[in-house]
This record gives C-alpha cells, sequence and structure tokens, in this order.
C-alpha cells in the first residue's frame, strides 16, 4: 500500500474532516476502495493495522494522538496520557520537564485560533503563512499545533498552546530551524530544553522555555513523509 499524502503538499483546504473521526483531516490515504481522508491520530493507526472490528461509529471520536502541555505559569512541561482505574477514565499528567527532550516535526507546524474551554479544545487551524483571519470568538486565542516524539519513550505527542510565552519560544526555535534545515536534508531537529525563564509581565510572572537544537535525526516512522511517486500519483487524481 502507497504511503499517505499531506493535504498541504497539494494544496487543499486544510479544513476538511477525517472521514473516519471528523477531526482535521491532514492526510489523503489511498486505499483498496478509493481515496480516503484521515487525520494524524487516524493515519497513525492505519499505518500500524489497528482496526475496528465492527466498522465506523458515525460521530465516534476516534483515536486521539496523546498530548504534551506546557504550563507558563509554572514552567512545566506534562505529557498527559488517558488512563482507567476501576472502571473510570481520566487524564494522567506526568512532569517530564526534568531532561526535556524531543524531536520537533515542524512540517505539522500550525497556526490559527484555539479555544481551551474545558473538555475538548476547539481548533481552527492553518498551514504555516497562511493568512488565519479573525477569532471565531472571543473565547479562541491564537495559537500554534505541531507533532513531536518525546525522548525516553514517551512517543508521539501533540503539542498546542496559545500562551504568549510558549508561542516566542517555539518561534525562536523555528527560526533555528529553519536557517539550518537546508544544510540537513530528510532529517529532523532533536531538541532539549537549555532552561526555564521567569519573566515578570502585566498578567505577573511567566515562565518562557529556551530550546536549544541538539543534534538532528531521521525522520522517525511515527513521523512519516509522503513520497514523491503518492505526490505525482494523486495530484493527477484531482486536477
Amino acid at each position: 500500500m502507497r504511503p499517505p499524502l499531506k493535504l498541504r503538499n497539494i494544496g487543499l483546504d486544510d479544513c476538511i474532516a477525517c472521514d473516519m473521526c471528523g477531526r482535521r483531516a491532514f492526510y489523503i490515504e489511498p486505499t483498496e476502495l478509493g481515496y480516503v481522508l484521515r487525520c494524524v491520530s487516524c493515519s497513525l493507526a492505519n499505518r500500524k493495522g489497528i482496526e475496528m472490528a465492527i466498522g465506523k461509529r458515525k460521530g465516534g471520536s476516534g483515536a486521539i494522538t496523546p498530548l504534551l502541555k506546557y504550563d507558563a505559569r509554572s514552567g512545566v512541561f506534562y505529557k498527559c496520557d488517558r488512563v482507567q482505574h476501576g472502571g473510570v477514565w481520566s487524564t494522567e499528567q506526568t512532569n517530564v520537564t526534568t531532561n526535556f527532550a524531543a524531536t520537533f516535526d515542524f512540517d505539522s507546524l500550525q497556526v490559527g485560533w484555539i479555544a481551551f474551554t474545558g473538555g475538548v479544545p476547539e481548533f481552527l487551524m492553518f498551514p504555516l503563512g497562511s493568512d488565519i483571519g479573525e477569532a471565531p470568538s472571543d473565547k479562541h486565542k491564537q495559537g500554534f499545533r505541531l507533532l513531536v516524539k518525546l525522548a525516553g519513550g514517551g512517543g508521539l505527542r501533540e503539542f498546542s498552546s496559545t500562551a504568549a510565552a510558549t508561542w516566542d519560544a517555539v518561534d525562536a526555535l523555528h527560526s533555528a530551524y529553519e536557517a539550518e534545515k537546508g544544510a540537513r536534508p530528510g532529517k529532523l531537529p532533536f531538541v532539549k530544553l537549555a532552561e526555564v525563564r521567569a519573566e515578570k509581565g502585566p498578567m505577573g510572572t511567566v515562565f518562557t522555555p529556551d530550546f536549544k537544537i541538539e543534534s538532528w535525526v531521521v525522520r522517525p516512522a511515527e513521523l512519516p513523509l509522503p513520497t514523491t511517486e503518492v505526490e505525482v500519483a494523486l495530484e493527477e487524481l484531482l486536477k
């Protein structure tokens, strides 16, 4: 089976919904019955051979990529996992600030509007460089989202934030990535947390992470890119 193609690589609307779960589609994938749209989570589950024996549930949530969260009020990184105890599901947060390291996939970086209002966050995201328009509500704040792979067995994570301090840190890291990526074809930055700086602002003290590119690594299997062959085939299909 051919690998998937990122929607952004062929200029499609970045707000198309996943055929499997209804979240924002990120890939077009070939199947035996044709092409389907999938979000990052459903695409990864498909490539790992994870299948639902009774098929798709209408309006189901599908597989969810676990989160990496940064609390700018305390300067702490958490990996967040859904766990079950006594038949009850809850989110377990584990502090991963000490010796924090991860591979950042800036090809997945999106910017746009995010509303953290309790429960499932609301995203209206666009490819980097797009006009994101106006906030859809007064609850939405400008933010970013991208995929990272945590070191030490932390696995694939979705990292998003609306905090200005976190935005500035990721922006600085992205600038360093852009400056060096031309000399590192096919590789991604392996990033470490150099320090967390306490800074006083009008809303009180915030903690800004300082990221440093430690090395460059071959793209992990969890963060695949489409091949030129697939890009050409799908461009022909969608003409």
